[in-house]
């Protein structure tokens, strides 16, 4: 065997070696990582929160945060916040967020602070602090978290009594959104908002909105005008239609107004009278009495009554 076979020999069985130790090393890394008490102990929290156990799930993500660096630390120390706002313990949430020292935090958690913080103070009726927390910018700035962030701006402007510009904010939110119960929800809300407005209002309104809102307050206004019929207002609902083609009002909102003006006027199937036959009055309630009977045999669909003597 010549030094030069000797030599190829000699520089495989060194690749191979150094092979067969690169994967046991990898190996036993993974391993490790496996078995780190923090790793065990976030899936933990994990499975606990999926199982609806917010609180014992958000202290441990509190506790694990404590031997995190940066920003790892402060995402589970959010992530704890979080859990336990939707647990509904709003005093000890408010005590974790303010042990998180935001000027530590990377700018994709910001917004996640200034959510929850927002979510506590609508909780205690602190509108002002929302606006604050979440300035319009922030909304632009962070699309992940836009449509959350216009969704509490509405409710902070609805909450200090500026119906407008919470309408406004819930005309640019139904721009991102696009799930079925998002939607829903915040045509209702445009609706509620809409009906606590007075009749020169809308008309204001409509001058400032955008063109969404305007379509939305001239049904509105729509829906407002007397109609003796519900053929009436199935026309005027019809020529809304037409006039603002693209407007994403639902057709179930729609056609819940036609339902409302129906059982508003439904005509009863059945009526009491309680008339003084006898005494004093009985003249009067004979004529009462013979004018309902008349009308009721005029009538193509004849109510029925039940007549109550009075002695």
């Amino acid at each position: 065997m010549n030094n030069k076979t000797i030599h190829t020999l000699t520089h495989c069985l060194v690749t191979l070696l150094l092979s067969i130790s690169l994967i046991s090393c990898g190996t036993n890394l993974q391993t490790k990582s496996d078995s780190d008490p923090i790793s065990i102990e976030l899936k933990k929290a994990d499975r606990l929160a999926k199982q609806g156990q917010l609180q014992q799930a958000a202290e441990i993500y509190w506790q694990s945060a404590q031997s995190e660096a940066t920003p790892k630390k402060e995402q589970l120390q959010l992530r704890a916040a979080e859990l336990l706002i939707q647990a509904n313990e709003l005093s000890l949430a408010q005590q974790y967020l303010n042990l998180i020292n935001e000027q530590s935090l990377t700018f994709e958690l910001i917004p996640r602070k200034r959510i929850a913080q927002s979510k506590i103070a609508i909780h205690n009726e602190q509108f002002n602090d929302v606006l604050t927390f979440l300035p319009e910018s922030l909304a632009t700035r962070a699309p992940e978290y836009t449509a959350e962030i216009l969704e509490l701006r509405s409710q902070a402007f609805s909450g200090t009594g500026d119906v407008l510009s919470s309408l406004l904010t819930r005309t640019r939110l139904s721009r991102h959104i696009n799930e079925h119960i998002q939607i829903t929800h915040n045509q209702n809300e445009i609706w509620r908002l809409l009906a606590l407005a007075r009749d020169e209002e809308l008309s204001t309104w409509a001058e400032q909105g955008n063109a969404e809102l305007q379509g939305w307050i001239s049904l509105a206004q729509t829906k407002r005008a007397p109609y003796s019929n519900i053929d009436q207002l199935n026309f005027a609902l019809n020529t809304w239609r037409d006039r603002h083609p693209n407007h994403p009002a639902s057709e179930h909102l729609l056609i819940s107004i036609l339902e409302g003006f129906e059982n508003y006027f439904a005509i009863p199937e059945s009526i009491a009278l309680l008339l003084p036959m006898t005494g004093r009055y009985a003249q009067i309630a004979e004529v009462i009495h013979a004018g309902i009977q008349s009308a009721r045999e005029l009538h193509t669909n004849p109510v029925s009554y039940t007549h109550l003597r009075a002695h």
